[in-house]
């Protein structure tokens, strides 16, 4: 049996994509793993798979606090300008679907 840092890294990535809710998820804590670059407009953010508590918590309309939800969000920001400065490159990491998600 793997250690439960073991069992997170080997799970599937959550893949958040809207800058919103990958600002939430930081803001509780998560490791952002990842920048996608999808297309020209669009990247996704991968983190842990034990991420997707938090991103149901955003879609249910949680609260966090302003400021640390601010600061990542302009992290967020920086990021996927670099991301979107440099060429498109095909991750290693498979597109796996979030099955979890529930839009309202």
């Amino acid at each position: 049996m793997g250690t439960e840092r073991e069992d997170e890294m080997s799970a599937a990535p959550y893949v958040a994509h809207q800058t919103d809710e990958a600002a939430f998820i930081m803001t509780r804590g998560h490791e952002l793993l990842e920048v996608r670059r999808v297309n020209e407009r669009e990247c996704h953010f991968l983190f842990p798979a034990v991420a997707v508590v938090d991103a149901e918590a955003f879609m249910r309309n949680a609260s966090i606090p302003a400021r640390p939800f601010s600061e990542a969000l302009t992290r967020l920001k920086r990021l996927i300008a670099a991301a979107k400065s440099t060429p498109a490159i095909k991750s290693t990491l498979p597109e796996v679907p979030n099955v979890q998600r529930r839009h309202h």
